[in-house]
């Protein structure tokens, strides 16, 4: 987004190619995408300093690349209209009724606690009301200042409520809003926080202190509270995790019974894998990975 400022066709070249690798890192990298083309879209439209020809270049090989990162993607059955007992039985809430007012009921809750999750671990109406408070004012800056020649950081703060959205059209018809309390999607809503910061710094003024100093101060606050609230339960799953690993049981996604158990060890045999030794962690004889 910021290569494609003022883009030039080096800028669209490099802009391609940081987007590629986005697509491939991240999940929701690929949302960059559709932002770049606004971005193109608002220098030939709104600013009229730049042709047409950049953002019918970009959507063609934005169209080529999202096309070759989705070739060969399965269809697990939680995407299908057909619920499996097994899912139900790894995600005992799936919304069952697909019918439109369930799913936009489930989705209207899901995604502003998305937002506002940074500011509360215990309630999803207060996360709810905090994220579409944050939505509200980016709305206004955006209609306010839209014709602004830079709207870098306003793109930015769009791929947050965009990748909110990603994770709400992924996960809100298998869990409710409660599980985004206890999860690490809380990062979606400090990344909003602290781009929104700066942006109404930029365009409000509202602060009289540095943006800078204040999103350093919330960074720290956020880290002292989730290291306090996820700690204990991330070293359960891990420990659960190496109490299976020692058990010879393998957790593999889609996977039951004990065929995870054969892949691993014919990773193993192939010499693909090498298994650590066990009991682990705490067990640090290199013999014992002969096992």
């Amino acid at each position: 987004m910021f290569a494609l400022h003022n883009v030039t066709s080096l800028k669209l070249v490099l802009a391609a190619v940081l987007c590629t690798l986005s697509t491939l890192t991240y999940a929701s990298g690929q949302l960059v995408w559709l932002l770049g083309l606004a971005s193109l879209l608002h220098q030939c439209l709104v600013i009229k300093n730049r042709p047409m020809i950049y953002p019918v270049v970009w959507l063609v090989l934005a169209i080529v690349f999202l096309l070759v990162w989705r070739v060969g993607f399965p269809q697990f059955p939680y995407f299908s209209s057909e619920v499996t007992s097994q899912v139900l039985l790894w995600a005992p809430e799936f919304l069952v009724d697909m019918s439109p007012l369930p799913v936009l009921e489930r989705y209207g809750r899901f995604f502003p606690a998305i937002l506002g999750s940074a500011f509360s671990d215990s309630s999803t109406l207060a996360a709810a009301v905090v994220g579409l408070f944050m939505l509200g004012v980016l709305l206004y800056i955006t209609v306010r200042f839209f014709r602004h020649e830079d709207i870098r950081l306003v793109l930015c703060c769009w791929f947050a409520v965009a990748t909110a959205a990603a994770v709400t059209a992924d996960r809100a018809r298998a869990l409710t809003p409660d599980y985004i309390l206890d999860s690490r999607y809380s990062f979606v809503s400090v990344m909003f926080l602290c781009t929104l910061t700066l942006l109404v710094q930029l365009r409000l003024k509202v602060f009289r202190l540095s943006s800078i100093s204040i999103i350093v101060l919330l960074a720290g606050v956020y880290w002292a509270w989730a290291f306090h609230h996820f700690e204990t339960p991330l070293q359960k799953l891990l420990n659960g995790r190496h109490s299976d690993f020692n058990r010879g049981l393998f957790l593999v996604y889609g996977k039951s019974g004990n065929e995870p158990a054969a892949i691993v060890q014919e990773a193993i045999s192939m010499g693909i894998y090498t298994s650590p030794c066990r009991p682990f962690p705490k067990c640090e004889s290199p013999l014992s990975r002969e096992e």
